[in-house]
């Protein structure tokens, strides 16, 4: 998502989009995180350079909450903007001002306690202890699906012959109602 420019002297922070997909992870400060690390390798590798500027669309945000956090997720970090209203929506679209990397705001660390790293043989012996308790619970599920599966076969079969029955019924009463006009046909 970073990168840094020798022939133009500019470090981009963002490629135009920084999202959290999955609306369950929104609100943790993840994003914030994550663009903290850009920030802190933007001040610290290319101080002097230009920050490339970010462009703000009205449709990343059409909604006054997400709008809100958006612009100020930006903000928090000294980036600064020329706002525009569109469509009746405040600050719906805007350029960051011109500046340079070592203006950025680095965010503390105590900002992010509920963010904890790991480093990778750490992560990877933590998975691999969790890697069979994993496996257990698959086969429990797949044990349990199997025995729901077995417990609702009488009422899958009963409904199966009731399906077969409504058939039945249906010729049985065609075949009664052609009767009955046949007959009701020779004592008119």
């Amino acid at each position: 998502m970073r990168a840094y420019d020798t022939g133009f002297n500019c470090v981009k922070l963002t490629n135009g989009y920084v999202i959290i997909e999955d609306r369950a992870l929104r609100g943790w400060r993840i994003g914030s995180y994550c663009f903290n690390l850009l920030v802190r390798w933007a001040k610290y590798h290319c101080p002097e350079s230009d920050v490339a500027t970010i462009k703000l669309l009205a449709t990343d945000a059409t909604e006054e909450v997400n709008r809100t956090r958006r612009n100020m997720f930006y903000e928090q970090f000294g980036i600064r903007f020329a706002y525009t209203d569109m469509d009746g929506l405040r600050n719906a679209a805007g350029e960051s001002e011109p500046m340079k990397a070592r203006e950025l705001v680095e965010r503390s660390r105590d900002e992010f306690s509920n963010i904890e790293e790991l480093d990778m043989p750490h992560a990877a012996a933590f998975s691999a202890l969790l890697f069979p308790q994993a496996q257990r619970r698959v086969l429990e599920l797949r044990q349990s699906v199997t025995e729901m599966v077995r417990q609702t076969l009488p009422t899958r079969r009963f409904l199966g012959f009731l399906k077969y029955m409504n058939w039945l019924s249906f010729w049985l009463a065609a075949l009664l109602g052609a009767m009955a006009m046949s007959a009701w046909q020779r004592w008119s």
